[in-house]
């Protein structure tokens, strides 16, 4: 996601190796053990509204769990607080 051309999302890993960004994982993992599910973890979600200022996307149901999860990303832009770059 980006915004004025630069990334808003952490989308690499730090020096340990933590990948931090928009993935959520539904509790108790018990449930659903290791790896999470793609349709939920990393496939694609579909866009269900855009404008200047959030954006909602949502996933296919999982067949794992029956989930389906929406994310919603709202910016909230603040002159004294720029993106960084």
């Amino acid at each position: 996601m980006t915004y004025e051309g630069h990334e808003v999302l952490k989308t690499t890993r730090d020096e340990d190796n933590w990948h931090w960004g928009s993935t959520i994982w539904v509790a108790p993992q018990s449930d659903w053990r290791w790896p999470p599910s793609t349709v939920i973890d990393s496939d694609p979600y579909t866009v269900v509204s855009a404008d200047d200022a959030k954006i909602v996307v949502k996933s296919k149901v999982d067949p794992k769990t029956g989930f389906q999860v929406t994310k919603r990303f709202e910016f909230k832009m603040r002159a004294e607080q720029p993106i960084a770059k």
